[in-house]
C-alpha cells in the first residue's frame, strides 16, 4: 500500500460523507416542499419570530429598532 493510497480513500471518504450530509438536507428541504403554510409556520417558528417580525416591521415603517413603535 502506498501513501498515495490511503490520501485517495480518505479524501472518497470525506467526499461520500459530505455528499451523504447534503442529500440529507436536500431530502428535509424537498420533505418541506409537501407540507402547507399553515403547518410550517406553527410547527418550524420559533417563538422569538413574532418578536423579529415585529422589529422589522418597525424598521420599515421609519421608526428605528424598537418593539413597542
Amino acid at each position: 500500500m502506498k501513501g498515495g493510497d490511503v490520501v485517495d480513500r480518505a479524501s472518497a471518504r470525506i467526499g461520500i460523507g459530505f455528499l451523504c450530509i447534503g442529500l440529507g438536507g436536500l431530502s428535509l428541504r424537498i420533505a418541506f416542499l409537501w407540507h402547507p403554510v399553515s403547518w410550517l409556520v406553527p410547527h418550524l417558528l420559533a417563538d422569538d419570530m413574532f418578536y423579529y417580525l415585529t422589529l422589522a416591521r418597525n424598521v420599515l415603517a421609519g421608526h428605528g429598532v424598537t418593539f413597542d413603535g
